[in-house]
């Protein structure tokens, strides 16, 4: 006896997955590198701005690359 719900093997319906907010990641990303680099202010001293000019560009690039990658579409 069928009840109709049988598919079959191989058929079954594939999960969904929530869509992923890109932007929220983005901007959360950055405001952790900011939340970061004033608790290190707080608990260290003074950033070296020689490393600053150095780590703020690659982080950026990080971020982005890792937005890019994560909003394109499968």
């Amino acid at each position: 006896m069928s009840t109709g719900l049988d598919r079959g093997p191989g058929t079954a319906p594939r999960p969904t997955r929530p869509p992923r907010d890109v932007v929220a990641l983005v901007f959360g990303l950055v405001l952790t590198g900011i939340a970061g680099a004033v608790l290190w202010t707080s608990l260290v001293g003074r950033l070296s701005w020689s490393v600053l000019t150095t780590a703020a560009p690659l982080a950026l690039v990080v971020i982005g690359v890792v937005g890019l990658l994560l909003s394109r579409r499968r």
